[in-house]
């Protein structure tokens, strides 16, 4: 059995996935990263992801989420100014991975890994992977753990882009793969060839909200309703390009419980991406998600992955 991990993006509503993944840490009693044989992850999930491939355990970035998200998610500007520039600090945010990640590579990453970002230069979507690829140009061994961070998160608005060293400019995943399951499943039964009756997914939402009653009313102002209220026109896409993604995995992958989706409602009050209050109710719906489906998941979790070995190309090879 090969065990597929998925986290969507979500800003400060990682905070969700990370206590769910620790609640199932403390049932286990071991770092939930060595049950996993590859994990995807799109912004704020890259970074779950790109944590857990560098050794720290779901409780350590749970702990991170609640201890420094809020230095994070902390206006430097304010209104006007604000509007002629980025709403959060892209330097902060560095400075915070740091301190976590460190200086790893993706060649030094225990699990394999596939993050989703966008690079605005050439127009193209762009996977970072570890060195599981059969084809050396296809992965990106050298790059650093915080970059590929940077550049999976850094959502329009909130974060300006992220430029690498070798002049590239990238943006949030989440234009395109706000939920990776998709990109998760195509990667283990294609890139990796594993038989897909082997592959079992756990994809984690950032919890979800009822779509508004209102919605179709106003759809048909037109372009009064984009002017007025332009987010509703934002989380149909998202909702949408997340509904596809579950439904190409489930295709993919069509025996009963292959795909385990978990993304609760909370109501007509959902979380926004940059939430400060409620981080305790958030870590607290993510441990109770993970308590009840336990009896469920139990069976995934028997004994660890086996060992990542990287395919790091050899110098002048």
């Amino acid at each position: 059995m090969y065990r597929v991990l998925s986290v969507d993006g979500g800003g400060m509503k990682g905070t969700f996935a990370a206590a769910f993944l620790a609640e199932l840490e403390s049932h286990l009693g071991d770092n939930i990263g060595r049950y996993f044989d590859l994990a995807v992850g799109t912004s704020t999930g890259g970074i779950i992801a790109l944590a857990l491939g560098s050794g720290h355990s779901a409780t350590q970035i749970l702990s991170f989420y609640k201890s420094r998200g809020p230095a994070v998610f902390t206006q430097t500007k304010r209104l006007p100014i604000q509007v002629f520039g980025p709403k959060y600090d892209m330097n902060r945010l560095g400075q915070e991975l740091e301190n976590v990640l460190g200086d790893k590579r993706l060649g030094d990453s225990t699990i394999r890994l596939a993050i989703p970002t966008y690079q605005v230069n050439t127009g193209h979507s762009f996977i970072y992977r570890t060195p599981h690829h059969p084809d050396p140009e296809a992965h990106n061994h050298n790059a650093r753990l915080v970059d590929v961070a940077l550049a999976t998160a850094a959502l329009p608005i909130y974060f300006r882009p992220f430029t690498s060293e070798d002049g590239k400019v990238f943006v949030d995943g989440g234009l395109y793969a706000v939920n990776p399951v998709a990109l998760g499943v195509v990667e283990a039964i294609g890139t990796l060839g594993w038989p897909a009756k082997k592959v079992r997914v756990l994809s984690l939402g950032p919890t979800r909200s009822e779509v508004s009653a209102d919605l179709t009313e106003e759809l048909n102002r037109g372009l009064a309703s984009f002017y007025r209220k332009p987010y509703i026109y934002v989380d149909m896409i998202m909702r949408a390009q997340s509904s596809f993604s579950e439904q190409v995995a489930r295709t993919l992958l069509p025996g009963p419980g292959q795909v385990i989706r978990v993304n609760p409602l909370v109501g007509d009050k959902p979380y926004s991406l940059d939430t400060l209050d409620g981080l305790d109710r958030l870590e607290e719906l993510g441990r109770e998600e993970a308590r009840r489906l336990w009896p469920m998941l139990k069976p995934l979790f028997k004994k660890p992955a086996k060992p990542f070995v990287p395919q790091v190309p050899k110098a002048g090879g």
